[in-house]
């Protein structure tokens, strides 16, 4: 039987079964047919398993007279290089040893269009998605007990004909047996009971998917929780972050009445009846203002000028935990008595109680590594340790929650999709039917949903969960007119996130979905990737003024982001620096001969010469420090080489400038959230924009006297379906180069199943 005639997309791919061809970002690549034909194999059954014996019949018939173990392995080895898989850490293709293979990836499947193989996208509900795991079903028991009904005839004769004994033997015999029997059902029980207690319970599983909102406009790093009737979040419009409620059921969205308008809702008191709030204005540590608000009524209230992030009530509302650059910290509920509970190798966020309060868990941010992993530590802040040693980079493990009982713990991965951060959620179970006597499993998978879900928070229902996810966002690179009234597609792709214009405006160097660099005519054709040697999350591209090389920025999984090169023609990347720290941002110099770049300083208490900008020299391999430039970011070098411009980011950002001939710092701008420095290709300008504003306009400052002035802004594209409009690129021409996008986060409830 063949398979159904269906398109698929998943990832950066495209499957056209009925052309049998396969597209990455629209170029097509070359697949033999046995390979080909196993994708499709897989795609139409995405997440079952596929038998190796299925494959051999669908693939070679009885009368094909071939090697079929080795043909098989070498048909998925092809598979595999073409789309960028491993075997061992699978993005797309899993082997199940001795059994066969699975398609894990999220695929959406597409109506084929007749006649010429392109694909029409569906729609699928994100619910369908989710995966199924059985339930465990209760068989009836068989009764059991002692035939008390009167005796036959027969045995009434012999009674009479041969008197009393035999009839006292009978009983003593019958009594025996109803013992024996009582023995034995009470044992079968027992051992029933024994059974229950023991063996191992049905995973737990997702019943219901259901989308709350329907904004696209939810603002991730803004949490989520809930009173047992509303929900809680942060709303992103085009010039603020607006604090918003809405029943748990969905519904109509209203502004939270607050004099904190744009603050966010930390948590709730086990009591119900105060709000811990986390400000948007920062402390002179960078770090938000905490406080508290009265659940009714009553006045906002400082908590005893403490500042963090991510504050959590524990489980009976004494204490508040928080989160700062250099570690953990505890305070009584009134703020008094603020101590360090651990410090730690990275950035913690996420906090989480156990329900009993014994510990906390946490996602701690390593940069250095690149790494996100859930970590653990006793109340008294002892024990510190991760919570899965085993797992490692590229698998991204974070936003733990508890159910209320303690009987799971609930986190989201991107396990077996590294191309996103965050993806399905998982579950271990942390308590078995006897105390004691168990041992917590490996986690297992709930969802494989198109969405890529966050952080989860329990309702008043146990049972259910809230969280917030993302499907279906789209970047698009957009050019704007130079009357700057319209906007045209710079070409046909929608997962755009960067950028670059080649000097002479005849190619770009884009970062696609997948974090993936390609060279591209302005049109889209004649796309070429480019760095396909480096395994790594590719971004910042920036082209060599001579538009024969292309710097750009690159993370390998298990290390810190680097500064690499690659040829615009093609050929293997070079990193230029060691992978001892992050190295982000890089730039040209006007003559080509060096590369600036920033470097992010780890804490607030790390030490401020090894953060900040610095010149790398590609001839002498040797660096140079400018001085007073910690925690700046976007360095660019002006055209005629005496300027160097950048900015310390933030809600709190200013724009600065360094001479180098006076070897002096000159502040030019002060604003809010300042994003993407990038200067004219004539030189006598920079451009930068400001995030959020009203209509997110873009600025521009003349080289010399540092005159800002607005260029223009992007309402007419706010007021439709466009979340966010984030600029890329100043085109040859004069006019910006912008990436729209469309979709974003939601709300959204999962009903679960936990046995």
């Amino acid at each position: 039987m063949e398979s159904p005639s269906r398109n698929f997309s998943f990832g950066p791919f495209e499957l056209r079964s009925r052309s049998r061809e396969l597209y990455k970002h629209g170029v097509k690549l070359r697949l033999r047919p046995q390979p080909f034909q196993i994708l499709n194999e897989l795609l139409n059954r995405s997440g079952e398993l596929v038998t190796r014996e299925e494959l051999r019949d669908r693939l070679w018939s009885s009368e094909t007279f071939v090697d079929f173990e080795q043909s098989l392995n070498t048909s998925i080895k092809e598979l595999r290089a073409v789309l960028g898989d491993s075997a061992t850490e699978p993005r797309y293709v899993e082997t199940l040893p001795r059994l066969g293979y699975r398609f894990i990836a999220k695929a959406e499947a597409m109506e084929a269009a007749s006649g010429n193989g392109n694909a029409v996208h569906g729609n699928a509900a994100a619910a369908s998605a989710l995966a199924e795991v059985p339930s465990r079903t209760n068989g009836g028991r068989p009764g059991l007990g002692v035939d008390t009904g009167p005796h036959p005839p027969e045995e009434r004769t012999q009674t009479e004909r041969f008197g009393a004994a035999p009839l006292v033997r009978a009983r003593w015999w019958s009594g025996r047996l109803a013992k024996v029997f009582a023995a034995c059902g009470a044992a079968l029980l027992a051992g029933l009971l024994v059974f229950r207690v023991l063996a191992p319970l049905p995973p737990p599983r997702v019943l219901q998917f259901t989308q709350l909102s329907h904004l696209g406009h939810v603002e991730p790093s803004g949490s989520l929780t809930t009173d047992g009737a509303r929900i809680f979040f942060l709303r992103r419009d085009p010039d603020r972050f607006r604090l918003m409620q809405m029943p748990v059921s969905g519904g109509e969205l209203q502004p939270f009445p607050s004099t904190f308008e744009s603050a966010r809702i930390a948590d709730i008191a086990p009591d119900r009846s105060e709000f811990l709030v986390q400000t948007t204005a920062s402390s002179p540590s960078g770090d938000p203002e905490l406080w508290l608000l009265p659940f009714v009524g009553g006045s906002p209230r400082r908590l005893s000028n403490l500042s963090g992030r991510g504050p959590t009530f524990s489980p009976d509302g004494r204490k508040i935990a928080y989160s700062k650059e250099d570690g953990i910290y505890v305070c009584e509920r009134n703020g008094s008595n603020a101590h360090k509970l651990v410090s730690l190798p990275g950035i913690s966020w996420g906090l989480a109680w156990s329900p009993d309060g014994k510990v906390l868990r946490f996602t701690l941010t390593n940069e250095k590594e690149y790494d996100v992993s859930l970590w653990e530590v006793s109340r008294d802040g002892s024990n510190l340790h991760p919570l899965f040693p085993e797992r490692h980079a590229p698998q991204f493990d974070c936003c733990g929650q508890w159910s209320a009982d303690g009987r799971y713990f609930f986190f989201t991965s991107n396990k077996g999709d590294s191309n996103v951060v965050v993806g399905s959620v998982w579950a271990r179970r942390e308590k078995g039917n006897l105390a004691g006597w168990f041992k917590p499993g490996p986690p297992v998978r709930l969802s494989v949903a198109p969405v890529s879900l966050g952080p989860m928070h329990q309702s008043a229902d146990p049972r259910k969960f809230f969280l917030l996810g993302i499907a279906n966002e789209q970047n698009e690179l957009l050019r704007v007119s130079r009357d700057k009234l319209s906007f045209s597609s710079v070409f046909s792709s929608t997962d755009g996130h960067a950028a670059s214009i080649s000097p002479n405006g005849d190619w770009l160097a884009v970062i696609l979905g997948d974090w993936t660099l390609w060279r591209s005519r302005p049109d889209g054709t004649e796309r070429t990737e480019l760095a396909m040697d480096l395994s790594a999350y590719k971004d910042y591209p920036h082209w060599s003024p001579d538009g024969h090389w292309i710097v750009f920025q690159g993370a390998k999984i298990g290390s810190p982001s680097n500064i690499y090169i690659v040829n615009a023609g093609g050929g293997p990347s070079q990193a230029l620096l060691p992978n001892d720290k992050p190295h982000r941002t890089p730039d040209w110099s006007p003559d080509g001969e060096s590369i600036v770049y920033s470097v992010p300083r780890e804490s607030d208490a790390g030490p401020k010469d090894e953060s900040g900008f610095f010149i790398l020299n590609l001839k002498s391999h040797e660096t140079v420090r400018i001085p007073e430039s910690e925690d700046m970011t976007d360095p660019q070098i002006s055209s005629d080489g005496r300027y160097l411009v950048g900015f310390v980011g933030g809600e709190k950002s200013t724009m600065m400038v360094f001479d180098f001939q006076t070897r002096r710092w000159k502040t030019v701008a002060h604003g809010n959230n300042f994003y993407h420095l990038r200067k004219s290709s004539d030189g006598k300008y920079f451009y930068f924009q400001e995030i959020p504003a009203p209509g997110e306009p873009i600025f521009r400052m003349h080289v010399g006297d540092w005159k800002v002035e607005k260029v223009m802004s992007f309402e007419s594209l706010l007021q439709g379906n466009v979340v966010r409009c984030r600029f890329a690129e100043m085109l040859p021409d004069g006019s910006p180069m912008v990436i729209a996008v469309r979709g974003g986060y939601e709300v959204y409830s999962l009903d679960m199943d936990l046995p």
